[in-house]
């Protein structure tokens, strides 16, 4: 008799570990996916907003450009680049790759434009704003879409360098 509550009593105590490292492992995941969410949304907002501040930015002061419009745009590009990184962070390939897109109609932007000195005019540098808008439509919809999909709940993909690259036809 002895035995059989020895046995039972180990048995118990196994059980009871095993759900005890079970329940762990599902709060762990649970926080996990609460972080890439919060994260995600956050990112995405942040991204959107250094976007549209950035081409407000130029379309308001065109005529009268000064030194600090210049470090208040590049600052605004820096943001739209570390919440591009956060997508890349969290494994979200296809937001990484459609803020590429959106960040390259800046960058393209800015390229022809005339930001520096006494001439300068950063007319060229404003990214159309009905382009600008559908791009940020898409960014939104494709994180609502990761937000709502299990692929979130997948660990952290590992991208190649190539797949960070964003897709220059749709610019």
């Amino acid at each position: 008799m002895e035995i059989v509550s020895l046995v039972i009593s180990v048995l118990a105590v196994f059980v009871a570990v095993g759900n005890f490292l079970y329940t762990q492992a599902r709060m762990d995941q649970r926080e996990s996916v609460k972080w890439r969410r919060e994260t995600l949304t956050k990112a995405t907002s942040e991204f959107i907003e250094a976007s549209e501040t950035r081409n407000q930015l130029l379309i308001l002061n065109r005529n009268d450009w000064l030194k600090d419009h210049n470090d208040q745009q590049i600052a605004l590009i820096s943001k739209m680049k570390m919440c591009r990184n956060q997508f890349w962070v969290i494994g979200a390939e296809e937001l990484y790759k459609q803020a590429g897109v959106i960040m390259e109609m800046h960058v393209f932007g800015a390229k022809g434009a005339s930001l520096h000195g006494s001439n300068a005019d950063p007319t060229s540098a404003i990214v159309d704003i009905k382009n600008l808008n559908i791009e940020n439509s898409k960014l939104i919809i494709l994180t609502r879409r990761y937000l709502n999909s299990k692929q979130i709940k997948k660990s952290i993909s590992k991208m190649s360098r190539d797949d960070r690259q964003p897709d220059r036809k749709k610019c």
